[in-house]
């Protein structure tokens, strides 16, 4: 996954969806409806169950071979296959929104994932045409790419913290709470206190990254970035003095 992450030569193509998803997702309604915001949830992981539970209904169903069997089978791959546009339209809006290592395994993710609808898509071609054979086969090499998208889309998701609401596990103050000196800011200059509260969990409470990510309600990736962004800070400041 590492491999993936820092994978540059990714940057490229996905610079080039990237304007192009911005761009058609530019208009605030569609930007919104994508999002989920009318829901008040990710729309993306919503609709992902759709077309994976009807593959694999469809996968079942041809296994078992009997006629009627096979003609569920034709309908769930079909269904699928229209459920599967949405949910990649909803997860691209997501993706044009990350960067970095997210944004690499995220075209990955995508490109799996294209690369299952498309193989479903020639298999309802196939069944349509008779030549069940080669349909199933192809469905089978569609669920083989719906795993690693799936794989992928997990790490997104919990390891990464694509699309994961940050305040979560977060319980703010309800009533005024200082959290700076003013004596303590400098003219001009910003003052990171999240970083600072990071920091001191890091090294006064001695909590690891992942028990910081979990009390801070941050992924465990963007606590790694401020720590590292404020030792570096402290280098710096050592280095002038």
């Amino acid at each position: 996954m590492r491999r993936i992450e820092n994978a540059k030569a990714l940057d490229g193509p996905g610079e080039q969806l990237g304007e192009a998803v911005a761009t058609a997702t530019r208009p605030r309604l569609v930007k919104n409806a994508l999002s989920g915001t009318w829901l008040g949830h990710r729309l993306h992981p919503g609709l992902v169950p759709l077309p994976i539970g009807m593959w694999s209904g469809a996968l079942l169903l041809d296994f078992v071979g009997t006629r009627s069997a096979r003609s569920g089978a034709d309908v769930l791959v079909g269904a699928g296959v229209v459920a599967a546009l949405p949910s990649a339209a909803a997860g691209l809006s997501d993706w044009s929104d990350t960067f970095g290592g997210a944004r690499r395994v995220g075209l990955v993710h995508a490109t799996a994932n294209s690369v299952a609808l498309a193989c479903y898509t020639g298999s309802l071609v196939a069944r349509l045409l008779g030549r069940r054979k080669p349909g199933v086969a192809l469905a089978l090499l569609g669920a083989a790419a719906v795993g690693v998208g799936g794989y992928l889309g997990g790490h997104l998701s919990y390891v990464q913290g694509v699309g994961v609401e940050r305040k979560a596990f977060e319980d703010g103050p309800t009533e005024w709470t200082p959290v700076l000196g003013a004596d303590e800011l400098a003219e001009g200059a910003p003052t990171a206190v999240r970083e600072r509260r990071v920091v001191l969990l890091r090294y006064c409470q001695d909590l690891s990254q992942d028990e910081i990510a979990a009390r801070v309600g941050y992924s465990q990736m963007h606590v790694s970035r401020l720590l590292r962004r404020a030792l570096d800070r402290l280098r710096d400041q050592l280095l002038i003095a």
